[in-house]
């Protein structure tokens, strides 16, 4: 009952209260009084809620309070020293520090649970039935002064003495989680229930304790435990303890047992027919009788010794946990057998039958698909326990003598997505399953073998370098689309295909797929190859976007005879970018791995990569290259090498170039010469030569090229027209070359002395350096000159 009365009358009695709330915020007030009450710094809404008017959250209660409930209001403080007639106050879940209950003395019910107490004093509660004090931080409790204390809940604490002797009336001690380790219990002889569980207790008492209904003394360091006398027990919870035997012989109403995790070779239940939920898992037991338990619903008898289990007359059973056990065979035939069936109409029941999440315990028993299949059959679910979950189980695996191999450029960790038809079961090395269904690679070669008999296979977009079939007979259709099969590869993946010829039915060999950008194709298959495939009984496949369908493949031209080989300073994983614009026939890239558009992986050590094929156009930018040789490239009309750090190039094989853009490297003086030199005669040609030498736009990557005005006409007489990139205009625009005149000249021509010197992008020098700089005169002018360090 609640009297929420505010007369006029004012209160000597009166209850103080500090909350962390904000003004405008509920709180939740149950008082009870003799007569009129106030309650200032909050407003009643309704029923128990309050509204916070306080701004220091300051909450009086002035009247005389005998009940009060202020739970869950986030108090820091709590002042009841002027109520003297409180019986009952409920102030659990707050912050509450201290809680001063001396000047209570007709307190009986007292729930501070669920606060910051370091200490509780209820010596002066003598009339003090029950107490809760759960959940705070309290080491020491003295309830010697309470002689009418019929409930204690003291748990999750740090007690280390608890002395009950004067509680003779105690029927509920919650005392679990604390730091005992001893507990006294032969004078409470109307205990009901007992948790004293997770504390350090040697030994437990409870003979005088007849009428014991509930105990609960798990991950204590008992090793024996007698409740014999406790002929009334309907719960008993002695897991994690050191017992090496329990007899329950004389607790025929026991329901509820959890024996597990203690050291148990074997477990006599005949006489417990009322059980309903056994748990007797982690112990030594070779066998379990439950012939006579009809009512059992739960049994949990993991990490046993068991060979075999009968669970017939269990009727009413809808969850068996009997992993890390040794049950297979026919054994686990006959228990499945021994199931009861679940009505549809009646829950799924849960069969938790193997575990592997523990690498120290073995998993003995064996459940085949097969058998995962009878569970099924019989409205159970079986299951599998993991490290953090536990997920439906599809049974172990019969695995064919079928064995397929393949490597990926794809490091330990990446996803590899594999989708098999297998006649019966299989497994695949060299991986683990991911999150997503898919998979990881875990092998640091990057191998992985799927065992068992394959007749459908896709692996495309892994980045495979080999596969190999030759042990897999039974395959009828691959899938290997976009990813890095050519050349000798290629060759020998349709080589170990199985010979289909003489059959009426071909494979399909659905080998390329040209219409995803996002997943570019890596494949070559040549038109040889296709006929290759075809003369094994294999026909090779392309997948037509605009169709919907993979259609027949007639494959790629030959890849040409021509080469550009590279030399890059980037490490081995570094992104290299490189495109083949134009080419004639098919190309191949060597010591970098495609991975999406012109984005290649480099996995040369010394970084050397080389494109086989007759290019036309390539264009190989931003790449730390030292090095680029073109000669063995005659089809090249095309190249791009800006933004690297060539200090020479050659292009007198390439007859047939007609734009070359070598920006922003380090090419100057003779080698720059050397490099004109080699352009390609274009005197005569109508359409003049575009070489794009010069780019001071981007501070980033400085242009170190040196083109002077001499090397620029020379060019010119080649029929070569130099070039200088106008970020303005955003296009190239005719170079007229840098100064190739000595400082003094410039001096004395302008009468006048070196102010300041700049690099061309602007940055401030102490001195001239080789190369273009730009120099301020003493007369007020800029000039840009070459100056050469002899």
């Amino acid at each position: 009952m609640v009297l929420l009365s505010f007369g006029g009358m004012e209160a000597q009695n009166q209850i103080t209260m500090t909350t962390s709330k904000a003004v405008g915020e509920t709180l939740g007030l149950s008082i009870e009084a003799n007569g009129d009450f106030t309650v200032e710094g909050a407003t009643l809404d309704s029923g128990t809620d309050y509204t916070l008017t306080a701004t220091d959250g300051r909450i009086t209660i002035k009247g005389d309070v005998i009940e009060l409930f202020c739970n869950n209001n986030t108090l820091t403080q709590l002042d009841v020293t002027q109520s003297p007639n409180l019986k009952e106050l409920r102030c659990w879940n707050n912050q509450l520090s201290q809680l001063d209950v001396t000047h209570n003395k007709v307190l009986e019910t007292l729930s501070c649970r669920g606060n910051l107490l370091t200490q509780l004093d209820v010596r002066q509660n003598s009339k003090l039935k029950n107490l809760d004090c759960s959940s705070n931080q309290l080491s020491q409790l003295d309830v010697s002064q309470n002689p009418n204390l019929t409930a204690l809940f003291c748990n999750i604490n740090q007690i280390t003495k608890l002395d009950i002797k004067q509680n003779v009336g105690l029927s509920t001690l919650y005392c679990n989680d604390n730091q005992l380790s001893q507990l006294d219990v032969s004078i409470n002889t109307q205990l009901y229930a007992l948790d004293c569980s997770f504390n350090q207790l040697t030994q437990l008492d409870i003979s005088k304790n007849t009428g014991l209904n509930t105990l609960e003394c798990s991950s204590n360091q008992l090793t024996q435990l007698d409740v014999e006398k406790n002929k009334a027990l309907v719960t008993l919870k002695c897991a994690g303890n050191q017992l090496a035997q329990l007899d329950i012989s004389k607790n025929t109403r026991l329901k509820h047992l959890n024996c597990s995790a203690n050291q148990l070779t074997q477990l006599d239940i005949d006489q417990n027919t009322e059980l309903q939920s056994l748990k007797c898992s982690s112990n030594q037991l070779t066998q379990l009788d439950l012939s006579a338990h009809t009512d059992l619903q739960e049994l949990d008898c993991s990490t046993n010794r068991l060979t075999q289990l009968n669970v017939s007359e269990s009727k009413n059973l809808n969850a068996l946990f009997c992993s890390q056990n040794a049950i297979r065979g026919s054994e686990m035939n006959a228990l499945i057998a021994s199931l009861p069936y679940r009505h549809s109409s009646l829950r799924q029941a849960f069969f938790g039958v193997v575990n592997f999440s523990n690498p120290d315990i073995t998993e003995g028993n064996i459940c085949t698909r097969k058998q995962v299949a009878s569970i099924r059959s019989k409205n159970w679910i079986a299951l599998e326990l993991k490290k953090d979950d536990i997920v439906e189980y599809a049974g172990s695996k019969e695995i064919g003598s079928g064995v397929i191999t393949m490597k990926t450029s794809k490091a330990v960790g990446e996803s590899i997505d594999l989708a098999l038809e297998v006649d019966a079961d299989f497994e695949v090395e060299g991986v683990a399953e991911g999150d997503d269904g898919n998979y990881l690679l875990t092998d640091e070669g990057g191998r992985i073998t799927i065992k068992g008999d394959v007749i459908s296979l896709d692996c495309s977009q892994n980045q495979l370098t080999d596969i190999d079939f030759s042990k897999n007979s039974r395959l009828e259709l691959l899938r290997c689309k976009q990813n890095l099969l050519k050349g000798a590869k290629m060759d020998a993946l349709i080589a170990s295909l199985p010979d289909r010829s003489s059959q009426g039915v071909k494979g399909e060999f659905r080998v390329v797929d040209f219409s995803d950008p996002d997943y570019p194709e890596g494949n070559v298959c040549t038109k040889k190859q296709v006929a290759d495939a075809l003369a094994r009984g294999w026909i090779a496949k392309e997948w037509k976007e605009d169709l919907g369908s993979w259609v027949d493949y007639t494959g790629s031209e030959e890849v040409g005879s021509g080469v550009i080989t590279m030399k890059s300073n980037k490490a081995v994983g570094s992104s290299i970018y490189l495109s083949v614009a134009e080419v004639n026939g098919a190309f191949e890239v060597e010591g970098a791995t495609h991975k999406s558009d012109s984005e290649y992986t480099l996995t040369n050590t010394e970084g050397r990569i080389t494109i086989k094929g007759d290019v036309v156009k390539f264009f190989c930018s931003e790449n730390e290259l030292t090095q680029i040789d073109v000669s063995q490239n005659a089809e090249l009309v095309q190249l791009c090498c800006s933004e690297n750090e060539l200090t020479q190039l050659d292009v007198s094989k390439n007859i047939k170039l007609n734009e070359l853009d070598c920006s922003q490297n380090r090419i100057k003086g003779e080698k720059m010469d050397a490099l004109i030199a080699s352009l390609p005669d274009r005197s005569n040609e109508e359409k003049k030569g575009k070489f794009e030498v010069i780019d001071f736009s981007d501070v980033r990557s400085p242009e170190s090229n040196v083109c002077s005005k001499k090397q620029v006409a020379t060019a010119k007489t080649r029929g070569w027209i130099a070039k200088e990139w106008n970020p303005n205009e955003k296009s190239w625009e005719d170079y007229e070359g840098s100064e190739d005149v000595s400082i003094d000249d410039v001096l004395a021509q302008e009468e006048a002395t070196i102010v300041a010197i700049y690099s061309v992008e602007g940055r401030r020098l102490a001195e001239l350096q080789e190369g273009v700089n730009i120099i301020r005169l003493s007369n007020g002018k800029t000039r840009k000159v070459l100056h050469r360090i002899k």
